[in-house]
C-alpha cells in the first residue's frame, strides 16, 4: 500500500558485490573491471572513510613458483585485525591462528568467521559480508544497502557510477591500475614500489 511505497522510496539502493577472482581480477561494487596484483603490500579494498576503525584490505604477498597470486585478505573491525589466507585454508586474529567458528563472545549465534561449504566466511556485522570460495579462489564483499555512497578503495564507491571507482585516496580519477593502487597502499614506507604483477594485464 501507500505506507510500503513510502518505506520503499525512503530506502538506499539495492545490495551491492564487488568481487576478487584468481587475486588479479577486479570487479567494483558498480562493475567496472580491471587487473591488478601488487607485491609485498597490503591495498584498501574498501573502507568506509567516516569510520576509521573498519577496513577490508587485500595483503599481498607476490607469486608462488607456479607464477599463482599468493595473498590473503584482511578485516580490520572494533581495534581487531582477521585474516584470511584462503591458500593456506587459514584464519588468524591479531596474527594468532584460530580454529573456527570464531565468536565475538560466548553466544553460539555471534559468530563472526566461519566456514560454509568450501568457503571460509566473515561477517564483522553492518550487513558486510566477506566470503573467500577456497577452491575457485574467489573473493566476495557484499555490502547491505545502508553503504550506498559511503565506500571507497580499489572495490570503488558503491554510487551506480562505474565511471569514478579508478577514484584514488587524493580524489583524483587514476589512468592505470598500478596508480590506483598505489594510492591506497596502507602503509606507503613499508611499500615504496607498487608494481603490478597481474597476468594478461593489457594496462599496468
Amino acid at each position: 500500500g501507500i505506507k510500503s511505497a513510502m518505506v520503499t522510496e525512503w530506502l538506499p539502493p539495492f545490495t551491492a558485490q564487488a568481487m576478487l577472482v584468481d587475486g588479479q581480477h577486479y570487479v567494483t561494487f558498480d562493475g567496472h573491471v580491471y587487473d591488478f596484483a601488487g607485491s609485498d603490500c597490503t591495498y584498501v579494498l574498501a573502507r568506509d572513510p567516516k569510520n576509521p576503525s573498519f577496513s577490508v584490505e587485500v595483503k599481498y604477498r607476490g607469486l608462488d613458483s607456479q607464477g599463482r597470486v599468493q595473498k590473503s585478505l584482511l578485516v580490520q573491525t572494533g581495534g581487531q585485525v582477521i585474516e584470511v589466507s584462503p591458500q593456506d585454508k587459514i584464519v588468524k586474529l591479531d596474527n594468532s591462528v584460530v580454529e573456527l567458528p570464531l565468536y565475538l563472545n560466548a553466544n553460539p549465534s555471534s559468530a563472526i568467521v566461519y566456514r560454509q561449504g568450501a568457503s571460509i566466511v566473515v561477517r564483522p556485522g553492518n550487513g558486510l559480508i566477506l566470503e573467500c570460495q577456497l577452491e575457485q579462489d574467489i573473493v566476495t564483499l557484499s555490502l547491505g544497502r545502508w553503504q550506498f555512497n559511503k565506500m571507497s578503495g580499489l572495490f570503488g564507491s558503491y554510487d551506480h557510477e562505474a565511471s569514478n571507482d579508478m577514484k584514488m585516496l587524493t580524489g583524483g580519477l587514476a589512468s592505470r591500475p598500478r596508480d590506483l593502487a598505489r594510492s591506497w597502499v596502507t602503509d606507503p614506507s613499508v611499500c615504496r614500489r607498487s608494481q603490478n604483477v597481474a597476468r594478461n594485464s593489457a594496462v599496468a
